[in-house]
């Protein structure tokens, strides 16, 4: 009899050892990261998210994830919105929506993208440069920026600040929702909530 509980207990340590390493020592650090990363957005995005799948695949041609982003897309430059392309879309999103924020700004997330209602055709999605500041474009519609502006404005942190990461989030929706040209993030949240699938992102980071 001791020697069955004695056998129990060892299959119970080993159990719960492979557990740990499994969970604490083999878990992908870019998965630590991701989740490190999301802990700084603002609530009403991270909650936008929550249910979904973090399965989007978004890059640039511009920057890699966590490089410098070139002036050329920020107030120093032409403030011209970088190249995207977002893969791995599951075939059942009907539009995208992108997101461009910046968790490091004074004060508050400072929001400088809302591209949305961006037809998908297919499993992966390409934005050219300089989309126009336009709110009807015909890569999607777009809301106001926290500069109270249409359209995307790049990195402008303060000067001295230090670093700041600015995130370029992809959503995936399972609805084409009827959406209106220049809605305000809270806005756009409140009709998406629910409609969102999948998400994923990349950052770049700049300083003045």
């Amino acid at each position: 009899m001791k020697k069955l509980i004695y056998i129990t207990i060892a299959l119970t340590i080993v159990i719960l050892l492979a557990l740990f390493l499994v969970l604490f020592i083999l878990k992908p650090w870019g998965s630590r990261e991701s989740i490190a990363e999301e802990e700084s957005w603002d609530p009403i995005v991270r909650d936008l998210v929550k249910e979904a799948k973090n399965t989007l695949v978004v890059e640039s041609l511009a920057f890699k994830n966590g490089e410098r982003i070139p002036s050329k897309y920020t107030c120093d430059g032409i403030d011209s919105s970088p190249p995207l392309t977002i893969k791995n879309i599951p075939s059942s999103a009907r539009s995208l929506v992108i997101i461009v924020f910046d968790p490091d700004a004074p004060y508050k997330v400072f929001y400088h993208w809302l591209l949305y209602d961006i037809p998908v055709s297919d499993r992966i999605v390409s934005l050219p440069e300089g989309i126009s500041k336009d709110s009807i474009t015909e890569y999607g519609l777009q809301g106001y920026n926290d500069f109270n502006k249409i359209g995307y404005n790049g990195p402008c942190p303060p000067r001295g600040h230090g670093v700041h990461r600015y995130f370029f989030l992809a959503l995936a929706l399972d609805e084409r929702i009827e959406l209106e040209p220049k809605l305000s993030l809270r806005d756009l949240v409140n009709k998406i909530k629910g409609h969102v699938i999948a998400y994923g992102y990349t950052y770049g980071v700049y300083s003045r």
